[in-house]
């Protein structure tokens, strides 16, 4: 808790210098946030050195020790000479998800015809969204996308095709320059069960009575078909 009549505090490790944990009152006035961070020492043309702070994680996300061993590779990494603030920056800065579906229903969706359409929009709705979700296109890794496909296992003709739309998504995720790869590549589809009926003497009755209320061109055309028994 924070002391009567202060909005921060910041509480440092006595081990792991750089490395805190600060607590800021929220606008509630009662309750208060609490964040890691590292601090970082950056030397000044003048002689003087400025302090920045890499934020880790909310104390909710991020157990202590989890936080710790993320500010000692953070601390790892400046000692070397990198700059993990531009590089956590850069990440920020990557596009979600949610981005790669909008581009994708201008750029590619949009294009097709009608069925096609309403097919793409119901899978990335049903199956791939949810998923993926909050997610940023460059951090989606094929493990990812194999968990994802395994989820979908109980109907394995939707995971095909929900994997198929995935993967011209990543293949546009390409194009924008948003990753390098396509994680869907390698993954091995499922099986897929042949779905050929035969209409019998119970059900061809029940067939051409639904068929005489067709009316038009298609209705003689399938009539012409059933009578004929023409094949492909």
């Amino acid at each position: 808790m924070l002391p009567a009549g202060r909005d921060e505090l910041i509480i440092r490790d006595s081990k792991l210098s750089g490395f805190a944990l600060r607590l800021r009152r929220k606008a509630d006035g009662k309750s208060s946030s609490k964040t890691w961070l590292v601090f970082q020492e950056l030397p000044m043309r003048d002689g003087k050195r400025k302090r920045r702070k890499i934020i880790i994680g909310d104390f909710s996300v991020f157990p202590a020790e989890k936080a710790k061993a993320e500010a000692l590779a953070i601390l790892q990494a400046i000692e070397k000479g990198d700059d993990p603030a531009a590089a956590k920056a850069v990440k920020k800065a990557q596009p979600p998800f949610e981005d790669l579906v909008d581009d994708f229903e201008t750029s590619h969706i949009a294009t097709k015809k009608p069925e096609t359409r309403k097919d793409y929009r119901a899978r990335i709705r049903r199956n791939i969204l949810p998923y993926f979700k909050g997610k940023r296109v460059a951090d989606i890794t094929g493990e990812m996308v194999r968990d994802f496909f395994r989820r979908k296992r109980s109907n394995p003709t939707d995971a095909n095709r929900s994997l198929a739309v995935l993967s011209v998504m990543m293949g546009r995720a390409i194009e924008l320059g948003w990753r390098k790869d396509n994680p869907c590549i390698g993954i091995k589809k499922n099986t897929e069960t042949a779905r050929d009926d035969w209409l019998d003497e119970r059900d061809l009755p029940q067939f051409v009575k639904a068929l005489a209320e067709i009316e038009g061109d298609c209705g003689d055309l399938i009539r012409f078909l059933t009578v004929s028994g023409w094949r492909v």
